[in-house]
């Protein structure tokens, strides 16, 4: 079993090595919420 530190390490490796800030990860989400809602008002979302 990991130690608590152990875990705390392998989490902030998986972090750097994602090398991806919260900022960027918020712009994706707001991207992908726009083209969802893009889609709602197009004809082929208006249908489903």
């Amino acid at each position: 079993m990991m130690s608590i530190e152990e875990i705390q390490r392998q989490r902030a490796l998986e972090l750097a090595v994602e090398g991806r800030s919260a900022s960027e990860r918020i712009d994706e989400t707001v991207k992908r919420a726009e083209a969802y809602l893009r889609f709602l008002r197009s004809p082929a979302g208006e249908a489903a």
